[in-house]
């Protein structure tokens, strides 16, 4: 059964107004609120986010197998950027990793076969691909109600759909409780299925609960990991510090350690340098990537 959610009617200007505010404490406040999960489902907030996010846009260089990309809201148009330089007709299944970031899931790993709705239409999973990892004993197959309010899954499903129309995803998130062995077994499995129109996304924020300056350190520590493609010493970055879930990262990493690909940053910043705001106590800051075939 279709996802169904009622929208309300936020306009995206709210977070080009909070460049104005006074009190820039609010900005953090209002990014997390129930707001902006109603904005992934506000045509007007979409809309305006791909418009701005024009600006953002980089065609990769080769084929791309993989990318990460943030969910939190306030960066839409860095979300909305790193889609669009997405080849539309090439790619077929997107295989989205990001953080049970309430733990709620039966089983470190879980998946759903539920389609969603979203405002451009119906984003299908690949159920087949699902039935394949739920066979292999690597994923739960869990109600709709832990996706619908996952937002490293439901802030991304309408980028998806706009961005990639031909697209179907298979939906992955994992607990912070999840093991190495089983990343390695995740992605080892994951590698085997992916095929020339695959890609696997980690939908992932990075630094956490720090002031601008502090939250810099930790970004350039994961850039440097995640540009050396160093896996194993992505599992050893610390959670919220440089990554909400840096479980998400080494499945990616580790899915794509037998291809001959390349990091590309494609943008980095935080929420109080995104919304021009001054000396907030805590940010949330954001990177995109495309890993291509290396030419």
């Amino acid at each position: 059964m279709d996802k169904r959610i009622t929208v309300a009617i936020t306009s995206f200007l709210v977070i080009f107004a909070l460049i104005g505010l006074k009190n820039p404490e609010k900005v953090q406040s209002l990014a997390t609120s129930s707001s902006f999960r109603d904005n992934a489902y506000n045509r007007e907030f979409i809309d305006q986010a791909y418009s701005v996010g024009e600006r953002y846009v980089k065609k990769p260089n080769g084929m791309v197998l993989g990318g990460i990309t943030p969910h939190h809201l306030l960066a839409a148009p860095l979300i909305a950027a790193f889609f669009e330089g997405l080849p539309k007709d090439n790619i077929k299944t997107v295989i989205l990793v990001g953080p049970d970031h309430f733990n709620r899931g039966k089983t470190n790993i879980t998946s759903s076969q539920n389609n969603w709705s979203t405002l451009y239409g119906s984003l299908n999973v690949d159920s087949q691909l699902v039935k394949v990892l739920s066979k292999k004993g690597l994923v739960s197959i869990e109600n709709q109600y832990i996706f619908d309010q996952e937002h490293s899954i439901f802030g991304i499903t309408t980028f998806i759909k706009r961005s990639l129309p031909n697209a179907q995803i298979v939906p992955l998130i994992l607990k912070s409780t999840i093991s190495k062995e089983e990343c390695d077994r995740l992605a080892g499995a994951i590698s085997q299925l992916m095929s020339p129109s695959s890609i696997i996304i980690s939908s992932v924020d990075f630094s956490h609960y720090h002031p601008s300056g502090v939250a810099d350190e930790f970004d350039k520590e994961t850039i440097k990991v995640i540009n050396s493609l160093d896996y194993e010493s992505v599992w050893e970055l610390r959670p919220n510090d440089n990554l909400d879930s840096p479980a998400a990262i080494y499945i990616l990493l580790k899915t794509l350690s037998d291809e001959n690909v390349k990091a590309e940053l494609l943008q980095n910043t935080n929420s109080e340098r995104f919304v021009k705001a001054k000396d907030l106590s805590e940010v949330t800051s954001y990177a995109t990537y495309y890993f291509s075939l290396a030419l």
